[in-house]
């Protein structure tokens, strides 16, 4: 059975909140899930973890192979799947399961690291 985890982003700059510390404040659950003004972004957990067995978040920004080259990119939801989209925006035919088959690592995220999109 999938574990069904979620972290969130404050976009006003307090960080990154784990699905440990949201647990503990259940007005930001609330306001997260019914402000649609809200300042944070909800991230859902894959279920999946990297080669260092960190766990892989939406938004998380991922180092892993791909025919034969590196390819760095976010893990975004596409239509029935976690797939892998790169700084330009184009999405990869590749399901984040597969990706880490291969070893694949989290590297950081897309709002406290988005230069690392940028990066060739």
């Amino acid at each position: 059975m999938r574990e069904i985890k979620f972290r969130a982003w404050d976009k006003d700059g307090s960080g990154m909140f784990s699905w440990q510390k949201l647990l503990i404040y259940p007005s930001l659950i609330h306001e997260l899930l019914t402000d649609k003004e809200t300042a944070f972004v909800l991230m859902q957990y894959t279920g999946l973890h990297d080669k260092n067995d960190k766990e892989i978040y939406e938004g998380d920004i991922v180092k892993t192979q791909f025919m034969g080259k590196w390819l760095i990119s976010a893990v975004t939801w596409k239509d029935y799947a976690w797939t892998l989209k790169d700084g330009k925006g184009e999405l990869h035919d590749m399901i984040v399961y597969d990706a880490f088959h291969g070893g694949g690592e989290v590297i950081g995220d897309k709002w406290e690291n988005p230069e690392l999109l940028e990066k060739k």
